[in-house]
């Protein structure tokens, strides 16, 4: 899935600059993406456009308190600072308390504290000529993410190492006393989810900035040439204790600094009566990143990562042609040339047990410091018919393809010559639906029928303790989603949305089965089935006292297992989230009060997870959101 802002791809979505946009429409388009704009992507787009400064003054702020000490104020100024220039300031500080207690030291997984702040500038020199000017920076301080261990296996090769050489009787043979605070056994599991005794340094920190600088120019009137050009830099550093006791098994701290830019240029049209609607468009795209891993193990310490130089340049292409009143085709096409480079830098730090060449350490190299490539070039295309079966109902049908690149494995633990690559993944998507948009009862329902075909498909599973991205072969994805929006009655707003989804394995590389992924392994992080609903009052008070509305969200999903292995310990069961507000808005719209409650039921659920039985001998889990409340004040001038 890619991610834009203001037509600016995001190559990493470090910190939480989403929270200081303006926004004034957010864009989602499913499945191959890439002949409209922009990165090539496989899995969809979601455009985040912003509100642009405007030619009057107006204000908007919002404060908010709520569970776990949450505290928050943000305000929007928009400037007009002549009749042809506008300005637009957006601040925002937020800070909430983590919700994984540690009691080791009584700190909490899941702090956060952020600052930031976006300023954006609107030029219209002429009624032709347009130019916009963004610049945001964010700065997150934190602890590391509310995660916990809830599954130990004390045979393992590290708690064996651990509990044999490095404790000593009684804490072996295994298992050892639960009572034994210097075993690592079952003791530490974590029954109350959101209780862990990790001791490492817990540490989440994010410095963000970027500029966003776009110029729109209607050179006659069937032709409009536009210009997007985005930079964006990450700074970042995070540690964590991977199994949350406080015995060494796996500790980790990583170094993140990424730099971007990007320039794309387009030229839209019109022809024949508005029926022909085109754009063509050139891109081009850099990134230069280093990730450097310190990680901590019992049997040795390594420095794992490396950096990358990454560029891309495309040329894509797309027209929708009104052949009649009723019927229209829309085609595409997209090249692309891509080119990534990685250069290793990893090596031992410590060897206590002496597993590498005397003499060889600090310092002997796990994989040769020298930079490897991989390179791709691809013309992708798409095609749409739609056909209005009557003023109120179309059907429509598409194919698309595309494909992501591949790369390299950048954590090597285990002495290689070269870092192991893996391919490209392709996908052929089909689609199917029908809309129906009733402004008259009124009733809005779509229905979309979907089948996608990968190739090469990658998969994330484990060589021994190191992630490797792998080419899985072949698999298919289909199934159907259903959403409707209804206002039966004034003031009243029902939505409901069903999703069905079946995705499976239908080939397998050897290299994959023996990691003991098996066909009949079920997808990660795909529910089966998902369901959301939501209904909304708006009641008018009487007197011109304004209006209150409260309204309930109700989301479920199907049971799913959140790794590729599908580890029994983390098969999240099927659940329901219970969200409800109730909001005061006065008759003049200046301000307004909201009362709000999430996961009502205080549903305890895990939204991501990792496991290593063989050597390092635990599973850990990412905690959802407990039981939540708050009250937010907008105001509005």
């Amino acid at each position: 899935m890619g991610l834009y802002l203001d037509g600016v791809y995001i190559a990493r979505a470090f910190g939480s600059i989403m929270d200081l946009i303006d926004l004034e429409r957010v864009e989602v388009l499913r499945g191959p993406q890439g002949t409209l704009f922009g990165r090539n992507t496989i899995g969809g787009a979601v455009s985040m456009v912003s509100a642009a400064p405007a030619s009057e003054f107006s204000l908007d702020g919002r404060l908010k308190y709520g569970s776990f000490d949450r505290a928050e104020a943000r305000a929007v100024v928009n400037v007009p600072l002549s009749e042809t220039l506008s300005s637009k300031v957006a601040v925002i500080y937020r800070n909430i308390d983590g919700y994984v207690h540690r009691i080791t030291d009584n700190s909490r997984l899941g702090d956060e504290e952020t600052v930031g702040i976006r300023f954006a500038t609107r030029w219209t020199p002429a009624d032709t000529l347009t130019f916009d000017l963004s610049v945001d920076y964010s700065d997150s301080d934190g602890t590391s993410p509310p995660q916990n261990v809830i599954q130990i296996v004390e045979t393992a090769n590290f708690p064996s190492v651990v509990n044999g050489l490095f404790v000593g009787p009684p804490c072996v043979p295994p298992p050892s006393p639960l009572n034994n605070p210097a075993c690592f056994n079952s003791q530490y599991e974590a029954n109350d989810r959101f209780t862990e005794q990790g001791t490492f340094n817990s540490e989440q920190k994010t410095e963000v900035w970027g500029l966003n600088f776009t110029a729109e120019y209607l050179a006659t009137d069937w032709l409009t040439v536009k210009s997007i050009t985005g930079y964006r830099e990450v700074d970042a550093v995070g540690s964590r204790d991977g199994d949350h006791t406080p015995i060494l098994i796996q500790n980790t701290y990583d170094t993140w600094t990424h730099k971007q830019f990007s320039q794309e240029l387009q030229l839209l049209g019109t022809n024949f009566d508005d029926s022909l609607n085109w754009i063509l468009g050139a891109y081009y795209f850099s990134e230069k990143g280093e990730n450097l891993s310190f990680i901590d193990f019992p049997i040795a310490s390594f420095q794992s990562g490396g950096s990358v130089d990454n560029e891309n340049f495309a040329l894509f292409a797309q027209a929708t042609y009104d052949i009649t009143r009723r019927l229209a085709l829309t085609a595409g096409v997209r090249w692309t040339d891509e080119t990534k480079t990685f250069l290793p830098d990893q090596f031992v730090l410590v060897d206590p047990l002496g597993l590498f060449p005397p003499g060889s350490v600090p310092g002997f190299r796990l994989v040769n410091f020298e930079t490897n490539k991989f390179s791709i070039s691809e013309v992708k295309p798409m095609a749409t018919v739609s056909y209005k079966l009557t003023d109120d109902l179309m059907a429509y049908g598409s194919f698309s393809q595309g494909f992501k690149s591949g790369g390299f494995n950048q954590r090597i633990l285990v002495p290689v010559q070269n870092p192991k690559a893996f391919a490209p993944e392709f996908v052929s998507s089909y689609e199917a639906g029908l809309k129906w948009d009733s402004p008259s009862l009124p009733l809005r329902i779509n229905a979309a029928f979907f089948y996608t075909d990968y190739k090469d498909l990658q998969i994330q599973t484990f060589d021994g303790v190191q992630p490797v991205t792998a080419n899985a072969a072949s698999a298919e994805i289909k199934g159907l989603e259903i959403e409707m929006n209804a206002a039966p009655i004034d003031g009243m707003s029902i939505s409901v949305g069903i999703g069905y989804t079946d995705a499976k394995y239908k080939d397998l590389d050897p290299s994959v089965l023996a990691t003991g992924v098996g066909l009949d392994n079920e997808f990660a992080q795909i529910p089966e089935w998902t369901i959301n609903a939501g209904v909304s009052y708006e009641y008018g008070l009487r007197g011109g006292m304004g209006s209150v509305t409260p309204r309930v969200d109700v989301v479920y999903q199907s049971a799913t297992f959140l790794d590729t292995a599908n580890t029994p310990a983390l098969r999240q069961p099927g659940f329901a989230l219970v969200n409800a507000a109730v909001a005061y808005e006065s008759e003049t719209g200046a301000w307004g009060l909201t009362l709000y409650g999430r996961n009502l039921t205080d549903k305890t659920y895990l939204t991501g997870g990792f496991a290593d039985f063989l050597d390092q001998g635990y599973a850990e889990a990412l905690i959802g959101r407990p039981r939540e409340w708050g009250i937010q004040l907008d105001v509005h001038y």
